[in-house]
């Protein structure tokens, strides 16, 4: 199975909790309480935005898929 992955941006919320944005989707966003969920509800998120889009016929690949592995220690400097 081919893997894909799209960057996501990761930001603290000044109200609480975290926003993860998908700059490859205008609009496909997500939030959580924890920085972890947040990243999984933003796969959430780009898995029902192509979804959506196939079923709209919108959907086509026109870049060269990059895998992201993102990993929380990755942003612990950021996170602290």
């Amino acid at each position: 199975m081919e893997q894909t992955g799209y960057h996501v941006a990761l930001e603290p919320d000044p109200e609480g909790g975290y926003v993860a944005v998908v700059p490859a989707f205008p609009g496909c966003y997500s939030q959580g309480e924890t920085a972890e969920e947040a990243l999984s509800n933003a796969r959430e998120a780009i898995l029902l935005t192509i979804e959506d889009m196939r079923e709209q016929r919108r959907y086509e690949r026109h870049w060269t898929p990059v895998h992201l592995d993102l990993h929380l220690e990755d942003f612990d400097a950021v996170l602290d």
